[in-house]
C-alpha cells in the first residue's frame, strides 16, 4: 500500500489542465463582423469552465458551453442570456489563438455556413 501511495503522489497533472481556455483565461475585447457586413463590439471573459460574452453595441449577452477544448482551439455553443430579438441563439463557434496572441472566433449556423467572425485582443 505504501508503494502505491508513493506512485500516486508523483503522477503528473492530467493533460486536460493544459488547454486554450485555461492558458488564455481573462478578458478579451474586439470587433465582430457578420456575413452580411454588420459589425459589433464584443467583450469576452474566458474561463476554464466556459465564457461570458457581452455584445454592448447590439445589445446582447450570452455564455459559451464548451464541447471540445485542446491546447490550440476550442469549440462551443453560444447560449443567449439577453437580446433574443437581436441575436441568434444556439450558434456553434470555434476559437483559435494565433502565435501573436490574438484570438479569432468564428460562429456558424446549423447548416455549417459562416454567421460571423471576430478578432479579439487580451486586456
Amino acid at each position: 500500500n505504501l508503494l502505491l501511495c508513493g506512485v500516486l503522489a508523483f503522477t503528473p497533472a492530467p493533460l486536460l489542465a493544459q488547454n486554450l481556455a485555461i492558458d488564455h483565461s481573462g478578458v478579451w475585447l474586439g470587433q465582430g463582423v457578420q456575413a452580411d457586413g454588420q459589425s459589433w463590439e464584443i467583450m469576452l471573459t474566458l474561463r476554464a469552465d466556459g465564457a461570458i460574452v457581452d455584445y454592448p453595441s447590439v445589445p446582447c449577452s450570452a455564455f459559451w458551453s464548451f464541447s471540445e477544448v485542446t491546447s490550440q482551439s476550442l469549440r462551443a455553443t453560444e447560449h443567449l442570456a439577453a437580446g433574443f430579438d437581436a441575436c441568434e441563439d444556439g450558434l456553434s463557434l470555434t476559437v483559435m489563438v494565433d502565435a501573436k496572441g490574438s484570438m479569432t472566433v468564428t460562429w456558424t449556423y446549423p447548416d455549417a455556413t459562416s454567421a460571423a467572425t471576430a478578432r479579439l485582443t487580451r486586456q
